[in-house]
């Protein structure tokens, strides 16, 4: 698959309907970031601030009401890294929306952008949580900008961005997909039943999917990947075990 994900979206649900100015935010991101590059002017009006960065159009939106809990609730209650999303995202009163819109630089450099200015806003605002809607999952406030301090193309955090599900077939053994992939230009990973135990399984799924995200390759259909050079697993292309447009990429471990 090409990098067809020109605009990246993150958002900060808030405590109160209110958002620190652009020059706490800002200052905040140049402390995380401070190789990247602000351009021209900041324009500030109505809750809202549009700036040039490292090329791409960064905006940043004050929306005066929740994300609505039918988007929240499965991710609250399936992030296990955060037993109390449902109850910090439940009751929270309004959003900031967070873009960058662009094609400069590629997509991993411009994930690690946008994350950047997420956890900015979310050290500096009255944060409830952070929802990176493209992976579907929730995270902590001050968890998120501590795991995505360190980032960079080398060393990337996929967790941050990709739901990585492991769930429990009716035979006891174990599937596992992915949500988030997409906005890579990558497909979504998934296994539909494997025996191994779930941390092997994760673990396995994890260097997969990061040396994906790293290298930029799509692994095409009927090659093999694996952790050494006797490990040999077979990839296909085909329909998701969900009701997904297009194909994903399947493991096959049985």
């Amino acid at each position: 698959m090409s990098d067809q994900s020109t605009a990246l979206i993150g958002m900060v649900a808030l405590n109160s309907q209110s958002l620190p100015a652009a020059s706490a935010i800002m200052n905040r991101f140049s402390e995380r970031c401070p190789n990247a590059s602000v351009e021209g002017d900041i324009e500030e009006k109505d809750g809202t601030f549009v700036f040039t960065l490292n090329g791409n159009t960064a905006a940043v939106s004050l929306m005066p009401a929740p994300i609505p809990w039918s988007e929240l609730e499965g991710p609250c209650i399936t992030a296990w890294w955060w037993p109390e999303a449902p109850q910090r995202l439940k009751s929270h009163t309004a959003h900031v929306l967070v873009m960058l819109m662009g094609e400069s630089g590629d997509v991993i450099e411009r994930h690690i952008l946008l994350t950047h200015l997420v956890a900015a806003i979310a050290t500096t605002a009255d944060a409830a949580g952070v929802y990176w809607g493209s992976g579907t999952v929730v995270h902590e406030p001050q968890a998120f900008a501590e795991q995505s301090a360190e980032l960079s193309p080398e060393h990337i955090e996929p967790p941050l961005w990709i739901d990585m599900r492991i769930e429990q077939n009716e035979d006891g053994s174990f599937c596992f997909f992915t949500t988030g992939m997409e906005s890579f230009g990558q497909l979504e990973v998934e296994i539909d039943r494997a025996t191994l135990e779930p941390k092997e399984i994760f673990d396995f799924c994890y260097s997969i999917i990061h040396y994906i995200l790293t290298s930029g390759k799509t692994i095409k259909h009927g090659e093999t990947i694996g952790r050494s050079a006797e490990e040999k697993i077979k990839v296909t292309h085909a329909h998701s075990m969900w009701d997904r447009e297009g194909d994903v990429m399947k493991l096959a471990f049985s």
